[in-house]
């Protein structure tokens, strides 16, 4: 697994598996500050949230507008966690902006979202629809070591290390946008990347999971024992 493809197809699976997203951000002197969001998108590029105004990352961005973002599953086997890093600009949305981000907050009802009409996010109420627009995005590197030298094949390190990954179908011939579980539906005929091959995703991402845990490389005696519990 060493392709651009197959890194994004992990980082989408990550995406669409789950509900929340750590955002962090700094206030005017630089004291950083990270807090858990429920967010939806729409796109893999722009991420989106609703809190308080009064909330201490709120007023943090509003100061500074630069922000990262994380998102993860804490609940995989110890030593084999995977991420998506985003590096993004975050704003607070009004008018025709508001009306767009709620065509993508909170997703489909099944992710458990509670969907808020404008007037209950514009003044004077106390709650703010926010997007992160995405510039950069990474995962830690999912290729196994090449040879006997216990270095990643790709890049030449011995250690975890991030790799760039391309999230938007922008820019591929022939492809558009998914359907994926942080967003609404969308049509994705003829694409091979869409929602009914969610299970060519879980599959890259298990793959993914069994290669971090040496299930596929290593001989020790309890391999197996301990990669049969592996999702």
């Amino acid at each position: 697994m060493n392709s651009q493809h197959d890194h994004r197809d992990i980082a989408r699976a990550i995406i669409d598996a789950n509900l929340y997203m750590t955002l962090g951000t700094a206030d005017a002197d630089g004291r950083p500050w990270v807090t858990p969001v429920f967010y939806a998108t729409g796109d893999y590029t722009e991420f989106y949230w609703v809190s308080s105004l009064e909330a201490r990352h709120s007023g943090n961005l509003l100061e500074r507008p630069p922000v990262s973002l994380v998102v993860f599953d804490s609940q995989v086997p110890a030593y084999t966690g995977q991420a998506v890093y985003l590096s993004a600009m975050a704003q607070e949305l009004a008018g025709a902006d508001l009306a767009q981000g709620l065509e993508i907050f909170p997703g489909p009802a099944a992710r458990g979202g509670r969907a808020m009409p404008p007037e209950q996010l514009r003044p004077p109420a106390p709650y703010r629809l926010y997007r992160a627009t995405v510039s950069q995005q990474w995962i830690l590197c999912p290729d196994p070591s090449g040879g006997t030298s216990g270095l990643c094949a790709g890049h030449e390190r011995a250690i975890d290390h991030r790799t760039a990954v391309t999230l938007s179908a922008a820019g591929e011939a022939g492809t558009q946008p998914k359907a994926n579980a942080a967003h609404g539906p969308r049509s994705t005929a003829g694409d091979p990347s869409s929602g009914d091959s969610q299970d060519n995703l879980n599959t890259g991402l298990r793959r993914h999971i069994l290669i971090r845990a040496g299930c596929e490389t290593t001989s020790w005696s309890d391999r197996s024992a301990f990669c049969d519990r592996l999702p």
